[in-house]
């Protein structure tokens, strides 16, 4: 009750600080009031209205009215601003009369951006009126936070990201109630999630991003994807514009962050250049409450600080080529080179480690070209090739065991390292080629026709240095060989009122995995993996605009997951391979509703979106003693429906959503057997189904020297959920993840051009215990403060 008082004490503070400004203003005696219309004669609502010579300013009602008061006995030149709409300046002569009466006229703003006609709409409100379940997430509004981009995720709804501790930590990634490889991670198009760990979104800060796009069931073939639960798709700025951004932050438990992205281009022969960067560490030192240390024989539950968990990654990457030139929209080449050092906490069973490491290196070259207009304005297409290198080494070697306290407990005198295997000084080689070709042609003008192939070859060698066995797990070179291919047939009817897309994609892998170690019936075998597949899979999504304001969208598929190089080779340490999985195939369904409303109140945006995931042959990690088993295990059936608000009034804005899911395991009789399984229809373990966000954001303009403050007050909620099937959970005790519920607070100052930003923030004011795994608690109440240069051609 006291957060929940606490918040809307703060949200009125803000409304009341904003009615104080506007009791100021009324102390003028010159009174300028007047209609604002578009071409139509149409009345405009929420158009700001200023003063180019002082800080005052208001807003039109639903029916386009405005009253502008001055105390000035200057001649008043008015600025009249709306997203959308061109600005407009008039210029107005202070009378003795005191009252001025204007008809203001505003145009319609269209604005070329990257070959894009984009009237009157954001992007992000492009890409959510879409066929598909998509939830586009634009970035502008918290480029000055330091968050990184799986924190704005875990923001969005049906999104709900596990983390076991700190920066860098492992991390399980959920969407509509599916999850880890289940979903797909892009970078403009080009899938990401075989480039190592320095790849991770964790690890990158949001404002090196343009925007986020979530794809809920169905996934555009663009993206190329054998996704099961849908895509992550990041997308960077693609603007011919020359620019610098530099970021850095500092925070609680000695956590630093850098972040740099750069780029320059010649006008005059389009060649450009592009740095960017990222710097990350932290201590991780946070403090953790009841943890158990044995003493005198006892268990005593004590508060400590997290140990042994330092974290550190890097990245750099040059791109060289040019941009919008006559024979291309972009030739460019790129290079990135990447590391991450890390110490490993939470060993099996969630003991405590105190000295094994990870570390690794990452090196990767590309290649992009694209072109539109091509053959009389019909075609556009778009080719990428990428060739990338990973090593890490994993080192444990110790024979000390430890408490939380970070005490030795004692010394093992055997060969078994902290992570419950043979020591090991393990060599992880993993080299990836991949292409992407993609094509667009429209028949006419409400017909297009589209291509989409993806190729990717992952080569995976590793040895234990620690280890001469010549039959060891990647002794031997293994690869995986996976096309991806899929033609879409796109339609408009009705003025664009009616769009569809139906696509076809079909799947091809092919895997050789040499020494591969499995558990097969009850041992340790030992065997050379071929194997070929190949899938046909289908798509039909669609929309329709009952009014402006009205729109309805629906999608279907039956989509196949193949399985990835660690599902079925292992990692040659703790995951056993598994020569016999089968890729998993789900009907997806997704059918949602979207409405704005516009008035004297404001800008009421709803969304609300149903699913269902029906899920054969699901993949699950398996514990199986020390070791664990990528293993198809049962089938899984999720239904769910997820609500998505946004409300907008002057420097105002309230968004929130909630999402409820259902993850059910759908296998009736146990494997093998015709007995009823006793947990048929059981909600799945560890598995989060209800939970929500609220965030408010409030602007001071035309504060001192014209410097903007930006207020944002933030709450996320997840409810209780077991680690074990609810049906067969112990009564008394059902190991359950407790409730979340954590507040954020924010404050940035901008300058008045927005060059220069300094925000300070506090992630979990209250300081509560929060958990997304069973007894693996997260960070406490975290301070940061962020320092970022913008410097901008608008050009």
């Amino acid at each position: 009750m006291f957060v929940k008082l606490t918040f809307i004490s703060s949200v009125l503070l803000l409304l009341s600080m904003s009615s104080s400004s506007k009791c100021i203003a009324q102390q003028s005696n010159t009174i300028i009031k007047g209609i604002v219309m578009n071409n139509f004669g149409e009345p405009i609502s929420n158009v700001k209205v200023g003063s180019t010579n002082s800080v005052e300013f208001s807003y039109t009602d639903a029916s386009g009215n405005f009253i502008f008061e001055t105390n000035s006995l200057k001649n008043q030149q008015l600025s009249f601003s709306l997203i959308g709409y061109r600005n407009k300046l008039v210029d107005t002569k202070i009378t003795n009369s005191n009252k001025i009466s204007l008809k203001i006229i505003l145009e319609r703003d269209i604005v070329e951006i990257d070959e894009v006609i984009v009237k009157n709409k954001s992007r992000s409100t492009k890409v959510k009126e879409t066929s598909f379940a998509v939830n586009a997430i634009e970035t502008k509004s918290f480029k000055n936070s330091t968050l990184d981009v799986n924190q704005l995720l875990n923001q969005s709804s049906g999104v709900r990201i596990k983390e076991s501790g700190g920066m860098g930590s492992r991390y399980n990634f959920s969407l509509n109630g599916l999850s880890g490889k289940q979903v797909r991670f892009f970078v403009d198009g080009i899938p990401v999630d075989q480039l190592g760990s320095s790849f991770n979104f964790n690890n990158l800060a949001v404002n090196l991003v343009e925007r986020v796009d979530v794809y809920k069931g169905v996934v555009p073939i663009d993206l190329g994807a054998d996704a099961l639960g849908g895509a992550i798709n990041i997308v960077t700025d693609k603007a011919a514009k020359s620019y610098l951004d530099a970021s850095y932050s500092i925070g609680s438990f000695n956590t630093h962050r850098a972040a740099l992205i750069s780029k320059y281009r010649f006008e005059n022969s389009g060649f450009s250049t592009k740095l960017s960067g990222f710097y990350n560490y932290s201590d991780n030192n946070y403090r953790m409450s009841n943890m158990p240390i044995f003493k005198n024989g006892a268990e005593t539950l004590v508060n400590i600080k997290r140990f042994h968990d330092n974290y550190e990654s890097a990245m750099g990457a040059l791109s060289i080529g040019f941009t919008k030139v006559t024979w291309a929209d972009e030739l460019m080449a790129d290079i990135a080179v990447a590391s991450v050092k890390q110490d490993v906490q939470n060993g099996i069973y969630g003991k405590p480690v105190g000295e094994a490491t990870e570390k690794e290196i990452n090196k990767t070259v590309s290649l992009k070209y694209s072109k539109s207009n091509l053959l009389n304005d019909k075609l556009r297409i778009s080719l990428f090739g990428l060739y990338n290198e990973v090593n890490r080494i994993s080192i444990d070697t110790s024979s000390n065991r430890y408490n939380w306290a970070g005490e030795i407990i004692r010394i093992e005198n055997n060969n078994l390292g902290e992570l419950v295997r043979e020591k090991t000084i393990y060599d992880f080689d993993q080299k990836q080629y991949l292409y992407r070709a993609n094509a667009k042609y429209d028949l006419n003008d409400n017909h297009e026709l589209s291509f989409n192939h993806i190729y990717s070859n992952i080569d995976r060698v590793g040895a234990n240095r620690l280890n001469t066995q010549n039959n060891e797990a990647f002794l031997s070179p293994n690869y995986l060989k996976k096309n991806v291919t899929a033609i879409a047939f796109t339609t408009n009817f009705f003025d664009d009122k009616l769009n569809t897309v139906l696509a076809v994609k079909y799947y091809q892998f092919h895997l050789l995995t040499k020494n591969a170690v499995e558990y097969l019936l009850g041992d340790f075998q030992i065997d050379d993996i071929e194997t070929k597949q190949n899938k046909l899979g289908h798509a039909l999504s669609s929309r329709y605009f009952i009014t402006p304001n009205w729109l309805i969208k629906a999608s279907f598929e039956k989509g196949y997951r193949i399985p990835q190089a660690e599902e079925i080779f292992g990692d040659g340490l703790r995951i056993l391979a598994n020569s016999l999985l089968k890729p998993e195939t789900s009907h997806n369904v997704n059918v949602g509703f979207q409405h704005e409303f516009n008035s004297s109140a404001g800008i009421i945006k709803n969304e609300i979106n149903f699913f269902q995931r029906d899920v054969d042959n699901f993949i699950f990690l398996q514990q199986e003693g020390v070791f664990s088993t990528y293993k198809n295990v049962l089938s899984v059936l999720v239904r769910g429906v997820e609500w998505d608000f946004n409300w907008t009034k002057r420097q105002l804005t309230v968004n929130g959503n909630l999402t409820w899911q259902n993850v059910l395991n759908n296998q009736k009789f146990v494997s093998g057997t015709t007995n009823e399984s006793s947990v048929y229809r059981d909600r799945m373990p560890n598995t989060p189904y209800l939970f929500a966000n609220v965030n408010a954001l409030y602007v001071f303009e035309n504060l001192i020297s014209k410097t903007t403050l930006t207020a944002n007050y933030g709450i996320n909620y997840v409810h209780e959920y077991y680690l074990n099937y609810p049906s067969i959970s112990i009564t008394t005790n059902k190991n359950a993840i407790p409730s979340q519920f954590l507040n954020n607070l924010g404050l940035t100052f901008s300058s008045k051009n927005k060059k220069y930003n300094a925000s300070l923030e506090m992630r979990n004011v209250f300081n509560m215990d929060a958990y997304d795994n069973f007894n693996l608690q997260k960070p406490g109440r975290f301070l940061s403060l962020k320092l970022r240069y913008l410097l901008s051609d608008s050009k």
